[in-house]
Parts: structure tokens; sequence; C-alpha cells
């Protein structure tokens, strides 16, 4: 038969047992998790009970004297008849109490939400290097084959082109004038048909007009069709005239459509990188955890409690830490979460006891790590000489398995959200700022600086050349 009135002992913990004093001056399990669970049993099992919440307010453990603190003190002494709380099951405990458990402990890491990273060469992040390279390797080659097919063409076409006597007398038989109106003047290399019109409709037609009929004579400037290459790169207008074969035309157009994509493709990428700047690389393991405390300036905030620290030390990525959180005390009580440490530290708890502090995706401002530390379970203690503990148990893994204590937990997340205030990262969209354009305006110094280098050169060049001749 299971006792109608129990002595209970336990501790308050927001959000998971909220312990209050009730109008009638009692002391009550008012809500949370825990509370949700502990009125589920008193109502299947039908008994009473008194709170009674240890001095130090912690669940308990055993001193370097071999005596029991907290909670489980009260327990040990026979203050109490139940330990009612998440109490973490390891061997001190297992040995002197009987544990009923009735949830896992997940103990992962969390941290501040990586921050937005502005960079002053943002205009390179849209490319990777292999990229960039690719681009400067087909500019350049590109170039040297316009610049060769150009040429080829031009050499080509003078050796077959004929007399250009001949072509100025074809041109000339192309304009019909009525006689004695004829004039060819050689100053301003015109001809005229005077108050008449030719069969293609023209009354003044220059010799630059046919210049087309004759290959031009100068070759083409290597430096003209590198910068001809950019402007097209620029989605400038071209200028280049002397490129005319048809394997030149191919060149060019084949580079006015690799350019197309580039250029549309920089520009998307390159908006998006400014006004939604990368992150900082998060840590998001155990290991990358460690490293972080042994090789930086990283802290690390930690329960106090003996337990939890043993916990921590259990995983044998995480030795050294604890020794650095016993040394500088980086410790917090249940609830003294610290809300806004800094971008250098991380908080070690539960999985559950996380999302109730700081929330989840996409309304908090934490990063909580997937990845475990260690899982423990945890649940309520009573003595080894309590009546009634198989009907204890059967009743817990009654709620347990139909879903109640699940539905205790989904309200105490409500609830936390409710009473936190919302932290969302607002900084992710942003206008964009004279920094995002600094490196654009270096290179542009840089440019004007070369450019006045180079005209100093062509000036010195220009006076010993011209000393020569003196």
């Amino acid at each position: 038969m299971f006792p109608k009135f129990l002595k209970i002992g336990t501790v308050h913990y927001s959000y998971v047992q909220d312990v209050q004093v009730n109008e009638k001056n009692r002391t009550i399990l008012s809500g949370g998790a825990n509370g949700f669970l502990f009125h589920e049993l008193s109502e299947r099992l039908g008994f009473d009970y008194e709170l009674y919440i240890p001095k130090d307010g912690q669940f308990g453990s055993m001193n370097s004297d071999g005596e029991w603190t907290g909670m489980l003190g009260m327990l040990h002494r026979g203050e109490i008849d139940l330990a009612f709380g998440s109490l973490i099951i390891d061997e001190d405990r297992f040995n002197y109490f009987q544990m009923i458990p009735f949830t896992l402990h997940r103990f992962t890491f969390a941290t501040n939400q990586p921050k937005f990273q502005a960079s002053e060469s943002s205009f390179e992040k849209p490319f990777q290097t292999d990229v960039w390279l690719s681009c400067v390797l087909a500019y350049i080659l590109t170039t040297i084959v316009l610049w060769i097919f150009a040429n080829i063409h031009r050499l080509y076409m003078k050796k077959r082109a004929p007399p250009r006597d001949h072509l100025l007398m074809n041109v000339q038989k192309n304009i019909i004038c009525e006689p004695g109106k004829y004039r060819f003047p050689q100053r301003n290399r015109v001809l005229q048909c005077s108050d008449n019109f030719s069969r293609k409709g023209r009354k003044n037609t220059t010799l630059k007009e046919f210049k087309a009929l004759e290959p031009s004579n100068r070759s083409l400037s290597f430096a003209k069709l590198a910068l001809e290459m950019i402007r097209i790169a620029l989605r400038q207008n071209l200028t280049l005239q002397n490129a005319r074969a048809s394997s030149s035309n191919a060149v060019l157009g084949s580079w006015m459509i690799a350019c197309l994509f580039l250029t549309y493709s920089y520009s998307v990428v390159l908006l998006s990188f400014m006004t939604l700047p990368p992150v900082r690389k998060p840590i998001k393991t155990v290991e990358q955890l460690a490293n972080a405390v042994n090789n930086h300036n990283f802290k690390v905030f930690s329960h106090s409690s003996k337990t939890v620290l043993d916990i921590i030390q259990s995983n044998p990525l995480l030795n050294g830490i604890v020794e650095k959180i016993n040394e500088r005390k980086w410790f917090f009580n249940k609830d003294g979460y610290p809300q806004n440490f800094d971008n250098d530290s991380a908080i070690i708890d539960t999985t559950k006891h996380l999302r109730i502090r700081y929330g989840v995706k996409p309304f908090t401002n934490k990063f909580i790590s997937d990845d475990m530390i260690s899982v423990v379970q945890a649940g309520l203690a009573v003595s080894k000489t309590f009546c009634c503990k198989k009907e204890l148990r059967w009743h817990i893994n009654r709620i347990i398995e139909t879903g109640v204590y699940k539905k205790g937990w989904s309200r105490a997340l409500l609830k936390a959200f409710n009473d936190r205030p919302l932290e969302v990262d607002q900084s992710s969209i942003r206008p964009l700022s004279l920094y995002d354009f600094k490196s654009m305006f270096y290179f542009l110094i840089g440019g004007l600086a070369f450019a006045g280098f180079v005209l100093l050169i062509e000036m010195i060049s220009a006076v010993k050349f011209n000393a020569k001749f003196v």
C-alpha cells in the first residue's frame, strides 16, 4: 500500500521544477516539466505531501568527509522520504540510494551565434582563388590568340590585295557624275559630284568609306587589344576595328559570352557577400571546444557540482578543461546562467536546460551544439528501505511511455519562450557602408599611383631620348 503522506525534498529550478509558496503559506511545486510529472504522480498514487528545501539549495553530493550534502543529505539522514528532481545517477548515488530514472541528461555546450564578419576584401570572395587564376589565364590566352589571328589575317590579305591605283580606279568607276563636274582634290581626298547623286544615293563619298576594300598596313597593337578585352569584361562598347577576320570574330564572340556569365555571376554573388557577410567559423564539436580552450583565450562555464564536473571529465577530450574550470572558478548556479557572455565563452549543461534558458532556432542568439559530451540517466531518489519502490517505478514508466512527461517539457519550453525577450540577430541584413568599399578605393588609389609612376618613367625616357639628338 502506497503511503498517503510523503515528505518530499526538492530544489527550485526555473521552468524545470518551480517551487513557490501559495496563498495558504504552503510550499508547492507550481510548474515546470518535473513539476508536471510530480502532480501526475500525486494524482495517480493519491498521496499528499509536504516540501522541504535544503539550506544550500543543492541536489547534494558526498563531500571529502564522506557525508552527504544538500537534498540527498536530508534523505540520507531520514529527514525526507523522497528526493525529487533530475538527479544524475552516478556510482555513489546508486550505491547509497534507490534511484528511479525518468529522463536522460545529454550534456553539450552552447556558445554565442557566430557573428557576421565584414571584410575589406569582399570583392575577392565571390570567386575562389582557382577561379580567379582561371579567369586571368583565360584573359591572357584569349588576347594572345586574337592578336595572332588578327595579324595573320592582315598579312594574308595584304598579299592577295590588288594594287592601290587599281583599287582607286575601281572606286572612281562606281561614281557616276555629269561630264565636266568631276574633280578629285588631293588635300581633303574627297570625291565629289556636284548637284548630283551617285547610284548609291551619295553626294559626297570619302576614300575613308572605301577603306574597307583595302587591307591596313598597320599591325594590331597588343596593348590596345588587351584594353579592348578588358572593355568587354566591363560591359563597355567595343571600339576595335582592325580585327575583321571571321576567326577573330569567333574569338571575340566566345570571350563576350564567357564574360557575360562571369560578370553577372560575380555581380550577384558580390552583392550577397556585401549585404549578407560570411560568418565566423563556429565551434560545433567537443574536439573543437577542447582545442579552443587549450590553444586560445577561451572560457568554459559549468555547474560547480562535483557530479557534473566528473561527467565532463569522463570525456577524454575534456580532461584538462575541468582543471581550468576549478582553477579559474568558471562556475554558475542553476538560476545564474550568464545571458550575455562574450564570443570567446561556452556553457556546458544539458540540451534541455540550454534550450529552456536560451531558446531554439531561429529565436535565439546562442548556438547549441549537437555533439554530446556525455549522456547519463537522471531521476528521483528514495532510501533503500522505501516500501513501494516497484509501484513508484511502474507509474513513472507509464507517465513517460504515454508522453505525459514530454508534454510537460513542451509546456515548459513554451512558457520560457513567452517569458523571454525575443532574441533574434537583426544584423544579418544591413545597408552597404563605406567599409565595404574600402578595398575598391585602395585599388583605385593604387592604380592612380601606378599611372603616375609610369608617367614619370615616360617623361624621364623622353628627356634621355631627345638628349641624344641635340
